[in-house]
């Protein structure tokens, strides 16, 4: 992929923060990856000894709105591989002391400037006969790129006459400061040149002033900033700074994409700055530096107190307005401190009072110096960054990489650079600050302080902080995916289209490609670098799995390779596992998600595909969504995603192998009473229905010593031509089964979500009143404690009757299980309800049928009756029981009726209210024999049920009353 980058200053040139250490090391890791890479810069003053003229490329002619100037192209005397450098220069504009202005003042004429220079670099552009996949500009100083590129220029320069050809570029706005947004009164902006349909209102000029940023923002093509977080909070106000509102609308084609650091600078093992060296592997020298950090700031030499160090801006953003506040407290706590900074000299004079009178605990340096920054790095204890806003997240990775745990309030890029240690003890980097007050500030200290005091847990933050991967190499890989996605345009993907119930075998080549699955897991990928940034993802991982033996191993090696390619690491599942498997790894092994191939009969838009997010619940809808949109997008592409192959990945440690059935089983084995079920001696009858819940339900009730036959676990299925689900008339044969000869009858879906239940006596049992059952015995045998249920709308409210006879709460929420299981992943419940599914916060957050039938199992070896006679004794206490049997005997009456009515007019629409408490879920849809469909609706408040069908023959009008009839519970 050919990429140029523009941009006004870049590292080692500029400083190594913010946009200019993103230009000078994003270009090198793109390189590294194959790519190759110009940057174009604007030669300041103090660059010149870094760059020699050019000679294969004369002045570059630029017109600007008042008149003809010329830039002159030199090279960088060194370059990295795969990359050049090129400066433009033009002593008017760029022979200055400083980049911007000085004193802190902007130049005058910064808008004619930047003009120039974004013209002369298209110009450039066109003369190097460079033909880019992608420009990529940074900050305000080059918004004018997009603008031009996107809305037009006037004149006939160089610029002008390449702007066709370079508008098939993908064009990119990078965004690492908005507090500089390019605000200039508009008649200076004339001199740019752009057309004046483009300067209107509301657009580029409002109140008077042109705002640059605002419609670079506009005009680009994607936006990116330096974290997932920053990228979120842009649309907020605060951090936002007056641009909220573009960052909202744009919000599908902003990225946030985690900057790293160069490890080989920012090497505490070869620092030169550095009286010792030291690293992970042998931290000794950590120790000599503290000691020549105290020396060199003169505070008091005690060598075991907790030292912290403060390197930030000294403004109100950078929480010093809090922390002035706090630092006598801290250091009446034994806490020493080492501050470096320039800024707010208000700020500046309170901390020299301070530190004149700590008696050593404190010591202030005005200013900074690259020095002083790495031995403070190199000898602290502590970062500290109480900041209210932060772009970037490069001083915590550069703290991380010295052993200085940072202490960090969770805004903007320090959420993303920094792993809290409360909250992921296992996997935390440092401490994050709760709220922005003194005592939050404190609290945060003592926490880190706390830890300090325990070797063993201090050496394993280090060690993780040390170790971890703050390399530019996955932030070039988040930057090669968003280039991808985009090559080539902007245009919509085809319509995604949904596999119907029972139609995975005849439409599998039509709607369920390898395409498209890759599609979706690059989107998921991307997807997960938002919400959780690279260093997290490296150590935790994404499970690949799937549910079926039809031709899921296929599609899922084809996820695995799309996520390894993204440097994603691949869990990879093997043989079929049940959703609910898939889940319980997720939560067991602390992974970022799961993407599952399923041959689940559902109406689910994913084609076929599961996705769960990082506890094992399902992804919420918003993600969704966004997975969704970005999957659209690459089908629209004339290329694909790419994959690594299975032995590269291995290689470079992005797969490694599990079993989720396995984990299921030990974890199903915790939560079930075995000694109940075992002395039991029951006969249980299992439909595995073709799936994968094969080699765990059968399998743990066997090594139990539960008997009973297995019906439908062989591979390979070809569903037999009927729905694979545990519906009314799938059950029919393990009803007639079950009776006389088993104690109980279990049927699950493929998936092993949704749960079917028959009776001793061959009576199909409505799946929420067995669900009812369930929780009352769950709150029975396990006590009061947990003392939360939720349930969706859709479900029976005899769970409300059955919660408040134990006295638990009930939360109601949409129906569908990802509110259900983001519910459970809070801890805001203890048991989910939903159609079918049933889910235990002891166990997962994802619907668990293989759970709930093992439970069932432990319901009748605990109370050693049929669920009939349980049922009956549930109605009992909840309704005068003789009313029901009443009405019930009505309906039965009611069916016969109309059974005949429907015999002798065989094509209207039959509609009866049966009078029961009889519940089947939120609504039951069945398709009968004759091909009509059949909607069973429960209302429990009012006792009915409405049973409506379109009538096409009298088989399936009499298929509606059989099927209505097997309802009913006696």
């Amino acid at each position: 992929m050919r990429i140029v980058m523009i941009a006004s200053e870049a590292a080692p040139y500029g400083p190594r923060v913010g946009a200019s250490a993103l230009v000078g090391a994003l270009p090198r890791a793109l390189a590294s990856r194959g790519h190759r890479v110009s940057v174009l810069l604007p030669l300041h003053r103090f660059m010149r000894e870094s760059f020699s003229r050019f000679p294969e490329i004369g002045p570059v002619p630029v017109r600007l709105h008042d008149g003809r100037e010329e830039a002159h192209i030199l090279r960088a005397n060194e370059e990295p591989t795969g990359v050049e450098i090129f400066a433009i220069e033009a002593d008017r504009y760029f022979d200055r002391p400083g980049v911007y202005g000085e004193g802190g003042v902007d130049y005058a004429d910064s808008v004619r400037r930047f003009a120039f220079f974004c013209r002369a670099a298209l110009g450039v552009i066109d003369a190097l006969a460079i033909s880019p996949d992608v420009i990529q500009c940074h900050d305000w100083p080059t918004a004018l790129v997009p603008i031009y590129l996107r809305g037009g220029m006037l004149g006939d320069d160089a610029a002008a006459r390449a702007r066709d050809e370079l508008a098939r570029a993908s064009v990119f706005l990078a965004v690492a400061d908005v507090t500089a947004q390019g605000e200039f009164p508009s008649p200076e902006f004339a001199v740019a040149g752009v057309p004046r349909g483009v300067v209107s209102p509301g657009r580029i000029e409002s109140r008077g002033v042109v705002n640059l940023l605002r419609e670079g923002l506009e005009r680009a093509d994607a936006v990116t900033t330096l974290s997932p977080r920053f990228a979120r909070d842009l649309r907020d106000a605060e951090t936002g700074r007056g641009l909220e509102d573009v960052f909202e609308k744009r919000a599908a084609v902003v990225s946030g994409i985690l900057s790293g650091i160069d490890v080989d600078w920012w090497n505490p093992s070869s620092d030169p700055h550095l009286v010792a060296p030291y690293s992970a592997a042998q931290p000794g020298g950590k120790r000599r530096c503290k000691a020549d950090l105290l020396l060199e700031m003169d505070l008091s030499a005690e060598l075991d107190a907790p030292l912290v160090g403060v390197l930030s801006p000294l403004t109100s953003n950078s929480g010093f307005d809090v922390l002035l506040g706090a630092i006598p407290v801290l250091l009446e706590r034994g806490v020493r401190l080492a501050v470096a900074g320039e800024g707010d000299p208000k700020v500046a004079d309170a901390l020299q009072r301070i530190a004149d009178t700590s008696g050593g605990r404190l010591a202030f340096r005005r200013g900074r110096s690259e020095a002083l920054e790495h031995k403070i790095l190199g000898g602290a204890d502590m970062l500290l960054m109480p900041h209210v806003y932060e772009a970037g997240g490069s001083l915590p990775m550069q703290a991380l990489r010295y052993g200085a745990v940072p202490v960090v309030r969770p805004v903007g890029a320090l959420a993303d650079a920094v792993l809290d240690v409360r909250a992921i003890p296992d996997r935390g980097t440092g401490f994050w600050i709760g709220a922005q007050t003194g005592e939050a500030v404190l609290d945060a200290l003592a926490r880190a302080t706390e830890a300090r005091r325990d070797a063993s847990t201090w050496t394993a933050i280090l060690r993780r902080g040390m170790t971890r991967e703050l390399s530019w190499r996955p932030t070039a890989a988040r930057y090669v995916q968003l280039y991808r996605r985009l090559a080539g345009g902007a245009e919509a993907g085809p319509e995604w289209l949904s596999i119907e119930h029972g139609s995975w075998h005849g439409r599998v080549a039509d709607t369920f490609t390898h395409e498209r699955v890759r599609a979706v897991a690059q989107g998921f990928a991307e997807q997960l670098f938002e919400e959780d940034p690279a260093h997290a993802l490296a150590q935790r991982g994404v499970l690949v799995a799937h549910d079926t033996r039809l031709l899921g191993s296929g599609f899922a090696a084809s996820v695995a390779g799309v996520l390894a390619w993204n440097d994603v690491p691949v869990v990879w599942g093997g043989a079929p596992a049940s959703l609910p498997a898939v889940s319980c790894t997720v939560a067991a092994r602390g992974l970022s998600g799961a993407v599952v191939v399923t041959g689940e009969a559902n109406d689910s838009s994913w084609n076929g595909l599961h996705l769960l997010g990082p506890e094992g619940a399902p992804l919420e809808t918003d993600a969704e969504q966004i997975v969704m949109d970005r999957a659209r997008l690459w089908l629209g592409r004339s290329h694909a995603p790419q994959e690594l192959a299975v032995k590269e990945a291995a290689e470079l440690g992005l797969r490694r192998e599990v079993n989720p059935s396995a984990i299921h089983r030990d974890v199903l084995e915790s939560l079930v009473d075995v000694d109940a079920i075992r002395s039991s001696r029951l006969r249980v009858a299992c439909d595995l229905n073709w799936g994968a819940a094969r080699g765990v339900l059968d399998r743990l009730l066997r090594e139990w010593g539960v008997g009973g036959d297995v019906f439908h676990g062989e591979a390979d299925p070809s569903f037999g031509g009927i729905r694979p689900d545990p519906t009314t008339s799938s059950l029919a044969a393990l009803a007639a089964t079950v009776a006389s000869t088993h104690d109980l009858g279990i049927a699950l879906d493929p998936s092993g979500t949704r749960l079917g239940v028959v009776d001793r006596e061959g009576v199909v049992l409505a799946p929420d009143h067995v669900l009812a059952l369930v929780v009352d015995h769950v709150a029975e045998t396990r006590g009061r404690g947990r003392s939360v249920v939720a349930r969706s709308v859709a479900t029976s409210r005899l769970i409300d009757v059955v919660a408040s006879r134990r006295g638990f709460e009930v939360i109601e929420t949409p129906a569908g299980f990802q509110e259900l299981g983001a519910t459970l992943a809070r801890g805001d419940a203890s048991f989910a309800v939903d159609v079918g599914s049933f889910a235990w916060a002891d166990s997962v957050p994802h619907p668990d049928a293989i759970l709930a039938a093992l439970l069932v199992v432990e319901m009748i070896a605990y109370r050693r009756r049929s669920l009939t006679s349980q049922l009956e004794e549930l109605f009992r206490d909840v309704a005068p029981l003789a009313p029901v049997r009443r009405r019930l005997e009505r309906s039965r009456r009611d069916l016969v009726d109309l059974k005949s009515r429907l015999a002798r007019r065989p094509g209207e629409l039959a509609t009866l209210h049966i009078e029961g408490a009889v519940s089947l879920g939120g609504g039951t849809r069945f398709r009968l024999e004759g091909g009509a469909w059949v909607f069973v609706r429960p209302d429990f408040e009012s006792g009915f049920v409405e049973i409506a069908a379109e009538a096409e023959t009298t088989r399936s009008s009499s298929a509606l009353v059989d099927a209505a009839q097997a309802q009913f519970v006696t």
